[in-house]
């Protein structure tokens, strides 16, 4: 048991090492010079891992051996988007003036999604001592909370006190600001960490990595 342990950890490093060398001597030393100094079957490894990685996350990290960058970001997108979630929300504003009350309630269905700004903070790090690999990441956050559609439950004037244009308008501005609070607190931004987890299981299968996620505060 003890040797398939070791035989495996020695695996996974050197298929990380394979990715990680690949990458440089691709960036720093072109394909002709890799080609002399790597295997075919090596040079292969390390394009199908980046392209797996790339798939996984839409976008290549900024790749990292110990110190050094071995491999700049490469993105196309500003934000990767890994969860969503429909919900309804509800606003009512009311005042009343001598007696006389106004009230309008709406309902709005929305559309909240979740995930991470894609910059510089997304690197794949490997410890070139251990071999482990971390793939650090900026914080969850709320990308879009977009009004899909809103219902009137009450629009109803006083005596003397009438809703005014404007009051209607800013309940609904309202109702917007709080549905992007109420988002938050329902658990998408949890649930967009862990369908990123998800995202990059494949990519850890067919590489034999092991890899370990790590947000920045």
């Amino acid at each position: 048991m003890a040797m398939q342990t070791i035989s495996k950890a020695v695996g996974v490093v050197l298929v990380i090492g394979s990715l990680f060398v690949g990458a440089y001597f691709l960036i720093y030393k072109g394909p002709a010079e890799v080609a002399g100094r790597s295997t075919q079957a090596g040079y292969e490894l390390t394009k199908q891992a980046l392209s797996d990685l790339a798939e996984a996350l839409q976008f290549t990290p900024r790749v990292i051996v110990g110190e050094k960058t071995l491999l700049q970001q490469d993105a196309k997108i500003r934000e990767l988007a890994t969860a969503s979630r429909n919900f309804e929300h509800t606003y009512a504003y009311t005042h009343s003036w001598l007696g006389s009350t106004k009230t309008v309630e709406l309902k709005g269905q929305f559309l909240a999604k979740a995930g991470f700004l894609v910059n510089d903070q997304f690197a794949l790090i490997t410890d070139e001592q251990s071999g482990t690999t971390v793939l650090r990441y900026p914080p969850a956050q709320l990308i879009s909370c977009e009004l899909q559609s809103v219902r009137v439950l009450k629009d109803e004037n006083g005596w003397w006190n009438k809703l005014s244009p404007q009051e209607r308008e800013e309940a609904q501005n309202k109702l917007i600001s709080t549905a992007k609070e109420a988002a938050v607190k329902s658990g998408v931004l949890h649930q967009a960490v862990q369908n990123l987890a998800e995202r990059l299981k494949p990519f850890e299968e067919r590489n034999s990595i092991k890899m370990s996620l790590e947000p920045l505060p």
